[in-house]
């Protein structure tokens, strides 16, 4: 059997305006790329709370993911990204004043690490803030003059469907590239997309394993997807995170 560990982190980036209520979710802005990627390392925060039953102390373990925390390490960050993290305006001088009363805003993150077996595996957190940020200096001739910025976020539950994080593999760079340019809208905020968005149209008796973001499936047998069920002759399409039945009339 061969290996497929994980053995990189690269193409680190941010989406700088999220909306994150109960009604929806979706990301605003242009992806910010992070430049420099050296590490990054997760902590899942969950709690575990045993259930007595049946003379058995565990008869069911109760698990509750509260959230991440996530440490990035880049060599380098621009004083505007910075500002957008911490959530500040550079002053007309050129100068970020930090204080007490800051408040980071909440940011998507994303990346990506190669596969051993080839490919890549993409990674997403919905809903992040900033909450420390660690510039390492020293003098010259001190250390070997790799400067490091380690980053410190603190990724929550998605509000209208409590989700924290995605995860997907891809067979090659251009793949995931593209995977990590959007993050699909959910709920209220999500758009229908106009049939000028679909570059393909395929037509199947079941939906396949990988979809094809872009691609507008017809349906020639009766399908069930993500609790939906759909009829012979639907049309159906891939958004990013699930499948949605589409008619033109809904454009």
């Amino acid at each position: 059997m061969s290996k497929d560990y994980l053995k990189g982190f690269s193409n680190f980036g941010a989406f700088p305006g999220i909306e994150n209520n109960a009604e929806g979710y979706k990301v605003s802005g242009t992806r910010m790329a992070l430049i420099g990627a050296v590490s990054c390392s997760k902590t899942d925060s969950k709690t575990t709370t045993a259930i007595p039953a049946d003379d058995n102390p565990e008869w069911d373990v109760d698990v509750q993911w509260t959230g991440t925390e996530l440490t990035t390490v880049v060599r380098q960050m621009s004083l505007k990204y910075l500002a957008t993290f911490l959530g500040i305006t550079i002053g007309a001088d050129g100068t970020l004043e930090e204080g007490a009363l800051d408040q980071a805003p909440e940011v998507a993150l994303n990346f990506r690490a190669p596969r051993k077996s080839g490919g890549y595996r993409g990674f997403r957190y919905y809903c992040c803030k900033l909450t420390d940020c660690d510039q390492q200096l020293q003098t010259k001739g001190g250390s070997n003059g790799e400067p490091t910025l380690t980053l410190k976020w603190r990724c929550s539950p998605r509000a209208v469907d409590g989700k924290i994080r995605g995860t997907a593999d891809f067979a090659d760079e251009a793949a995931v590239d593209k995977w990590l340019l959007t993050i699909p809208p959910v709920g209220a905020t999500a758009e229908v997309p106009s049939v000028n968005y679909f570059t393909k149209i395929a037509q199947v008796d079941e939906l396949p394993a990988e979809p094809e973001q872009g691609t507008l499936y017809i349906l020639t047998d009766e399908v069930t997807a993500d609790e939906q069920t759909y009829a012979a002759g639907d049309s159906v399409y891939w958004d990013g995170t699930a499948w949605r039945g589409y008619t033109v009339a809904a454009q």
